[in-house]
């Protein structure tokens, strides 16, 4: 019985273990799908601000050829 009584607890002590690191991975994965989401958005930002950039010197040129 105390054999049983042994394997049982490791079986749990094992599944403890199991779970821990498939939530470990679960929250790893979520940090890194919310990192590349932030490059994204960081890349995405940086293309705005050129954009604009590009058009106000567009519009300047454009005001200094009008009379």
């Amino acid at each position: 019985m105390a054999e049983e009584a042994k394997r049982t607890k490791l079986a749990e002590i094992e599944d403890v273990d199991r779970e821990t690191a498939e939530r470990k991975a679960e929250i790893m994965w979520d940090i890194e799908d919310k990192q590349a989401i932030y490059r994204q958005e960081a890349v995405r930002e940086a293309d705005l601000k050129r954009d604009m950039e590009e058009e106000q010197e567009r519009l300047e040129a454009e005001m200094k050829t009008v009379p």
